[in-house]
Order: C-alpha cells, then sequence, then structure tokens
C-alpha cells in the first residue's frame, strides 16, 4: 500500500516521534528534518526525524516512531534514505535502539544498516542501547544491487 510522506512540518513530526518514544524523548537539535509517512486517508502513522548538531561532518540521527510495523514501505524507506543522503549530504545515517527491541533491530538490518556497538546501561540499570550506522556508499551500493537486471541494460 502506498503512502504519502509529508515533508515541512518537522515540529509535528518531533512531537509525534517523540510521544511515541518508549525509551528515549529526544532533545531536538536546531539542524532537524522530520519526515511524515500518511496513511491514504491523510492520518500520521509514522514519523522520522533526521537530526545533527554538527553538520560540517555529514552525520545525521535517524529517530523513527510508527503506530505500525507495516508503516514503513519499500518505496518509503528507499525516499527517506534518498532524502538522507541525497538532500541533506549525510555521508553516515546512525540509530541507537533498545537491544531487546527486536523489530526495531530488524528493520534497521533491512535497510541496510550494520550495529557497531552497544552502549550499556544508556536507559537505565541492565537496559543496553544497541548504535547502528549506514554510510552513503553502503547505501548506494544497496540501491544499485536492487536495480533489476533489465533496467540496468536499458
Amino acid at each position: 500500500m502506498k503512502r504519502n510522506l509529508l515533508f515541512g512540518h518537522t515540529e509535528a513530526i518531533c512531537k509525534f516521534v517523540n510521544d511515541l518514544a518508549p525509551l528515549e524523548r529526544a532533545a531536538w537539535p536546531k539542524l532537524c528534518h522530520g519526515i511524515g509517512i500518511l496513511r491514504a486517508d491523510g492520518a500520521l502513522i509514522a514519523g522520522v526525524v533526521f537530526a545533527t548538531d554538527r553538520e560540517q561532518f555529514g552525520a545525521w540521527e535517524m529517530s523513527a516512531a510508527a503506530l505500525s510495523s507495516h508503516a514503513f514501505s519499500t518505496e518509503n524507506v528507499n525516499a527517506l534514505g534518498a532524502f538522507a543522503f541525497r538532500q541533506l549530504s549525510a555521508n553516515r545515517v546512525w540509530a541507537r535502539t533498545s537491544t531487546d527491541n527486536k523489530r526495531a533491530r530488524a528493520l534497521l538490518k533491512g535497510l541496510g544498516f550494520i550495529e557497531e556497538g552497544v552502549n550499556a546501561h544508556h536507559y537505565g540499570p541492565r537496559k543496553n542501547a544497541v548504535v547502528a550506522r549506514l554510510l552513503k556508499h553502503e547505501w548506494e551500493r544497496k540501491q544499485a544491487a536492487s536495480i533489476p537486471e533489465a533496467l540496468k541494460a536499458a
């Protein structure tokens, strides 16, 4: 099911993501961009925020929250990657989630993120966070690999 992306409403999308974040309420820096994913009836069902405090290094943190695990279609995920790596000129996008959040970790892995490490006790005693990253050249390689052979030859 195709969903529409909503740009230009960063404050509302940041609030949406924060309201759904069970463990970590972000204090968003000035440099952040929120993108909403809308259902066909126009309801906001997911939000993604790209934030950085040091744009010159091209590293952006990605935070996301959704009302449904089905909110992220391949088409929209590709658009989010294009936004980060083309519009924001990101070199690195990173995300953090609880080591217990199997769905978020699976989604990040499916997007091409690589887990880099664990922040012990990040969310409190025995509540660890995993940090994952996706580099621009890795995203570009994944995008090129997903183009059907018939289109590559054309």
